[in-house]
């Protein structure tokens, strides 16, 4: 399974934002798994030129994706976006 990771940002005000995140894991699957745990993270994130009340919002959007490595066959496809809201305070 390989999951990748696409992160935007957008912001309300003069913010500047530099980030650096995961942009890729992938696990192999064995028979019987039930659930798998991969770790994402955005860091550092730099926010420059931001004034106090400026809102940032972060949205992530991780794609999965099982290949069957036997016959290159993708098996299953999914998609789900998750946002997080940063609120400049001084």
């Amino acid at each position: 399974m390989t999951l990748n990771f696409n992160v935007i940002y957008k912001t309300n005000g003069t913010a500047q934002v530099s980030i650096k995140n995961t942009a890729m894991q992938r696990v192999e699957l064995v028979k019987g798994i039930q659930a798998v745990e991969l770790p994402f993270g955005i860091y550092p994130i730099r926010v420059m030129n931001a004034q106090p009340g400026e809102i940032i919002t972060f949205s992530v959007t991780v794609t999965a994706e099982v290949n069957w490595t036997p016959v290159d066959v993708v098996i299953a496809h999914e998609q789900v976006v998750g946002e997080a809201t940063l609120r400049v305070v001084s």
